[in-house]
Parts: structure tokens; C-alpha cells; sequence
């Protein structure tokens, strides 16, 4: 009987957060790639671009449905999610032809309190996330600008 309630537990965890976690890898495929923005002629970035306000109103979304139903649940979602969308990102940057400084700047800037900047700021803000909601359970991955990898 906790085998199948565990496993029922797997299938719906999964289910939901595939649906959640299609919907952003998305936006950050249309962000990034479908945006026709030309990450080898980037100018100097001031503030984030519009689709990483996007994904993170997204995200407040998530965490607010998943608040709702049970905080104990929240670490959980939010910590799948980092990881899904950190994998994103990298496959995204990836697949980019051409970066200039500016178009490197975009995507790994580290310091959050400057104007964290594309992928590198969303990650940030979720590891934020993932320290204040999980009681020490910290939802952060490794700052790409300082391992240069994700």
C-alpha cells in the first residue's frame, strides 16, 4: 500500500511539473532563440530582458498554487523546477552560434543585487527561493560565473 501511494505520489509530482516546466522552457526557447535577437550584436544590458520577467512571474504563480495546496510541497516543486530550467538554459546558450561581451554579459552575470541578468538571475532568485522556503534546504546551483558551467 506505501509503494503505491509513493508511487502515485511520483506520477503526480511528475505530471505536474512537467506541465509547469513545458510552458517555461518555452518562454526561455522563445527568450533566447525565437526571439531573433542576435546574441553576437547584443548591446550592454541594463536591466533583464523581458522574458526572464516572464519566467519569473510564472514562477511566483507556481509557487503560490503549490503554497495554497501545502508549504511542505513547496522546496520540492521549486528545486525540480531550478534544475529543469537551469538545463534549459544551458542547452539554449548552447545552441547560440556567436556571443559578443555584451551577449556573454546577458547570460552570466552573477551578482543578483546589480541586475542579475537572463539565466543567471533567475537561477539566482530561485536559489534564493529555495534557502527561504525549505528550512535549509537550499534550491541554489553553482554560479556559472565563477565555474563557468552550469
Amino acid at each position: 500500500m506505501i509503494a503505491d501511494v509513493s508511487s502515485l505520489d511520483d506520477r503526480i509530482f511528475g505530471a505536474y511539473i512537467h506541465r509547469k516546466s513545458e510552458s517555461l522552457m518555452g518562454i526561455i526557447q522563445n527568450g533566447m532563440q525565437v526571439g531573433y535577437f542576435d546574441w553576437n550584436q547584443a548591446a550592454e544590458p541594463t536591466k533583464v530582458r523581458s522574458y526572464v520577467r516572464e519566467i519569473l512571474m510564472n514562477l511566483v504563480i507556481i509557487h503560490a498554487e503549490v503554497y495554497a495546496v501545502s508549504a511542505l510541497i513547496v522546496p520540492r516543486v521549486m528545486h525540480e523546477l531550478v534544475n529543469i530550467l537551469s538545463r534549459e538554459f544551458y542547452e539554449c546558450i548552447g545552441e547560440v552560434e556567436a556571443f559578443n561581451v555584451n551577449g556573454i554579459i546577458c547570460v552570466c552575470h552573477s551578482d543578483v543585487y546589480e541586475g542579475c541578468y537572463d539565466h543567471v538571475g533567475v537561477i539566482s532568485c530561485l536559489g534564493v527561493c529555495g534557502a527561504d522556503c525549505s528550512g535549509g534546504h537550499s534550491g541554489a546551483v553553482p554560479d556559472p560565473g565563477v565555474q563557468g558551467e552550469l
